[in-house]
């Protein structure tokens, strides 16, 4: 049990990662990301588009010169076959046309026998037939669109005298982009092809040459189509069919017939371009990839998960055990590679995933890189937690941040606020009260003086008994502490309030304080015996302080002369006059604190 524990405790961050990147797959946003990270990667350096290959588009200048599609004679593909046939030495090896004809056209049948002879004659028309699919429920309970229904023919005339394929265009779910070609589907035991193939088969046949290996297909008869960069010229039909643009132009090349208006809604989004790309040049497209052999194809998600899982693995462990700055040069290593890897992979025909790999490696850097960052935090905190127990807090943050060089140890003489602050009564409520009242009640005073010392930025010096005593400006200098301390007695005596009327309702004995503060020369440092040490201060400063608080009536804020000249600005006080100090030889001039005459001064302070 004890190895199972200390294995979750080492791994449980590749299982958080492998979980969040599963549940993100799911979402078609990462799938987006992915696809568009793929698209932006693989199509660097694409290969340019065929010499041999041209589309015919059904264009708005058609449109304009023969008028609507809908009103088209199918003569008129007829009389475009003829035209570039013409001349036997200057036709094209491949004529396909990216158009339905499916039945006979009533009104025009003369149209529909001037395009079967025309085809007829040339012998090298391939024509569109369209793959129907239905709904039918998988294994897993959701609906599979690619089982097949039935299959749309041209008109049997047509069909007679010509090679067919089908002109299914696929578009991503996840984006609504064209990246895939539909191969090949089976019907009535019968294998159909796509148009792009047939057209491809009838020229190397006219041309002697002999197939290439078929691409490698997924589940579903799909191969991923590599996009040429630029367009298959887009001829205008009608320019074709006036001379304009001689037949010659398309000697033993393929020529694909289809629409090319943005009215006719034959346009699709691709990996190649933000624009719309017509359904002919994509097929063009997908023929250039069969001539060249260019197939490409994607690993299976098993393998990729494995090595990623692999790759995690490594890293994880690096990221866990290596330095900082080294692990930032193995991160941006990781990245680099996820970014060129599928590059390379692509360029030998294979497809792998670009975002969830880097998103893996970021997540894992930043969830390793917070999990040491907690991991020395919490380790600091123990320490400091502890050290705090017998050294003033701001003396072990400096430490632990600065080191301990900053602190000059040993004693040094500094200018600092002193503050005394004592429970009247003390001794008497003892006596009227059990230890643990006594102490619930030492413990919320405590907190309280604490609580006011840290505020305003003093250092908490030590608890002598009932008694709290702080100082302002050291170990460290800080802006006006004599001011800071001020704030922090009128805070107390604020707070004192409040921790009286509980007192008073709880136990029937009111608590009150009475606080003493003087400014001056103190001598500052680690004193005590070599074994036990504390950071405190020593000196006239100190005990005039102590003496100060010693004659305060309860609720009494009392302070020297020399903590009064540095903020008579800033306060209202009420003169005592020059008092004898125990211990103190001289007389000196005493004032009561009785607020602050800037009362914003004090937000200010804490900000």
């Amino acid at each position: 049990m004890s190895r199972l524990i200390s294995f979750v405790k080492r791994t449980w961050i590749l299982f958080v990662l492998m979980l969040v990147i599963g549940f993100l797959s799911l979402f078609d946003s990462a799938k987006v990301a992915d696809r568009a990270l793929q698209d932006y990667i693989f199509t660097i350096n694409s290969p340019t588009r065929s010499e041999d290959i041209f589309v015919i588009g059904i264009d708005h200048n058609t449109l304009e010169e023969i008028g609507p599609w809908g009103t088209w004679s199918r003569g008129v593909l007829g009389e475009l076959i003829n035209t570039l046939n013409a001349d036997p030495i200057n036709a094209p090896s491949v004529i396909g046309i990216d158009i339905m004809y499916f039945g006979n056209k009533e009104d025009d049948l003369e149209g529909d026998e001037s395009l079967a002879l025309a085809a007829e004659a040339a012998g090298n028309v391939v024509v569109a037939n369209e793959i129907i699919f239905g709904k039918e429920m998988d294994n897993e309970g959701s609906f599979d669109f690619f089982v097949v229904d039935k299959i749309d023919q041209p008109y049997d005339e047509l069909k007679s005298v010509t090679k067919q394929g089908f002109i299914n265009t696929i578009p991503d779910i996840a984006d609504n982009k064209v990246r895939k070609s539909l191969h090949k589907v089976t019907y009535d035991e019968e294998e159909y092809y796509s148009f792009a193939y047939e057209i491809y088969k009838l020229y190397a046949e006219k041309n002697g040459l002999p197939l290439k290996k078929q691409p490698k297909l997924d589940s579903r008869n799909q191969w991923n189509i590599e996009y040429s960069s630029g367009d298959y010229g887009g001829y205008s039909l009608s320019k074709v069919l006036s001379g304009e643009i001689p037949a010659s132009e398309f000697k033993d090349g393929i020529v694909i017939v289809g629409p090319y208006s943005t009215g006719m809604q034959d346009g699709y989004f691709t990996p190649i371009d933000n624009n719309q790309l017509f359904g002919v040049d994509i097929h063009a497209n997908i023929v250039q990839c069969l001539l060249d052999n260019r197939f490409k194809h994607e690993a299976p998600r098993n393998i990729q998960t494995c090595i990623l899982l692999a790759l995690m693995i490594v890293l994880h462990v690096c990221f866990r055990k290596i330095n900082i700055k080294l692990s930032s040069l193995i991160f941006v290593a990781a990245m680099f590679c996820g970014l060129a890897i599928p590059f390379l992979l692509y360029r030998i025909g294979i497809v792998i995933s670009i975002f969830y790999p880097l998103l893996s490696v970021i997540l894992l850097y930043l969830l390793c890189l917070v999990r040491n960052y907690v991991l020395e935090i919490v380790r600091r905190k123990r320490i400091t937690d502890n050290f705090k127990k017998y050294v003033a807090p701001q003396v072990v943050d400096t430490l632990v941040k600065d080191g301990i060089d900053e602190l000059k140890l040993g004693g040094v003489k500094r200018n600092i606020a002193v503050l005394f602050v004592d429970i009247r009564g003390f001794s008497t409520m003892s006596e009227k009260l059990n230890p643990e009242q006594v102490v619930e009640i030492l413990n919320d005073y405590l907190n309280l003086t604490s609580t006011a010392i840290f505020k305003f930025g003093g250092t908490l010096d030590k608890f002598i008994g009932d008694a709290t005593m702080a100082v302002f400006n050291a170990p460290l200098d800080i802006d006006k502490p004599v001011l800071k301390a001020i704030c922090a007695a009128l805070d107390m005596l604020k707070g004192a309030v409040e921790l009286g009327e509980k007192s008073l309702k709880k136990y029937g004995i009111k608590v009150t304080f009475g606080i003493g503060i003087n400014y001056g020369t103190a001598i500052v440092g680690n004193i005590g015996a070599s074994f036990r040490m504390e950071y405190t201060a020593i000196g006239d400063t100190v005990n005039t302080a102590q003496r100060l608080e010693s004659n305060a009536k309860p609720g009494q804020i009392l302070i020297s002369e020399s903590v009064y000249e540095e903020v008579k600005k800033f306060v209202k006080v009420t003169p005592i006059g020059i008092i004898p100090l125990k211990g103190k030889s001289e007389e000196i001039s005493v004032y009561q604190l009785d607020g602050l005459a800037v009362e914003h001064i004090e937000k200010e302070l804490r900000e």
